[in-house]
């Protein structure tokens, strides 16, 4: 159980970092993101071999997602228009 309770929280910041995204339409973020989804999916095939693995697996993926959206929203990502 600590590591899904870990394992949301970046979920959690990065969803309120995604959320103000799009709605100031900064939609440059959606690409990064499908890639994203596209990666996540594919790990979980790839490691699934038990509860705990799949849980970490979405930690990272929600790091990830973190991440990305950090940069959008303060890094270099933001557009000039």
């Amino acid at each position: 159980m600590p590591w899904y309770a870990w394992a949301v929280v970046p979920l959690a910041l990065g969803n309120v970092l995604l959320n103000n995204l799009l709605a100031h339409s900064h939609f440059k973020v959606v690409p990064a993101l499908c890639v994203l989804a596209a990666a996540y999916a594919f790990a979980l095939t790839q490691f699934h071999d038990s509860p705990v693995t799949v849980i970490k697996v979405l930690g990272a993926g929600n790091l990830l997602l973190l991440a990305i959206c950090a940069w959008y929203t303060w890094g270099g990502g933001k557009s000039k228009v």
